[in-house]
C-alpha cells in the first residue's frame, strides 16, 4: 500500500492504484517492474529464464480487474504456441521473468496491454475496454525449438 499514489494525475499512475488496491483486496504479495508491471512468481520453474525471441508452449487465463475473462487457454484444451516479443509489452516483459515449467500472476497497467485502442468486436462493444488494466495467470509450459 505504499505505491499508492494520493493524487494521481496520469493514466499510469490510475492504473497503479487500481493495481495496489486489485493486491490489497485480494491479497496477493506482488512485486513490481521498473515499467509498472506487477507479478508474483507461484512457480520458480527449472532452467534458463526465458529471453526474447524464444519460441514457448503456454497455458493462460486473461481476465479484467472486475474478473471479466476475455480468454482462457485451459478452456481451449490447447496450449498457445508463440514466439516471447509476439505478445503485448506487458505479457513479454512478465515472460522474460519465467523459465520454463513456472506458474505466475501478471497484473498489466493498460499502456503496457491494449493502450487506448482496447480490443473492438463490434461497431459497439470491446472484448477489452480502452485503457483497462488486465490480468495474466499463464503457467510455461516449455521452450520450444524454433521450428516447432
Amino acid at each position: 500500500s505504499a505505491d499508492l499514489i494520493a493524487e494521481p494525475d496520469s493514466l499510469a499512475d490510475i492504473d497503479q492504484n487500481k493495481i495496489i488496491n486489485y493486491a490489497i483486496d485480494n491479497q496477493l504479495d506482488v512485486y513490481r517492474s521498473n515499467s509498472g508491471l506487477y507479478y508474483r512468481i507461484d512457480k520458480e520453474g527449472e532452467g534458463d529464464q526465458l529471453q526474447w525471441g524464444d519460441r514457448v508452449s503456454a497455458h493462460y487465463r486473461a481476465y479484467t480487474l472486475d474478473g471479466k475473462e476475455f480468454d482462457n487457454s485451459y478452456k481451449k484444451a490447447r496450449p498457445l504456441k508463440f514466439y516471447v516479443g509476439n505478445m503485448i509489452p506487458g505479457f513479454n516483459e512478465g515472460l522474460q521473468l519465467l523459465k520454463p515449467r513456472a506458474k505466475a500472476l501478471a497484473l498489466i497497467p493498460s499502456g503496457l496491454a491494449y493502450g487506448d485502442m482496447g480490443v473492438q468486436i463490434s461497431e459497439e462493444e470491446y472484448l477489452i475496454p480502452p485503457n483497462e488494466v488486465i490480468v495474466f495467470e499463464v503457467e510455461v509450459l516449455e521452450k520450444l525449438k524454433s521450428a516447432q
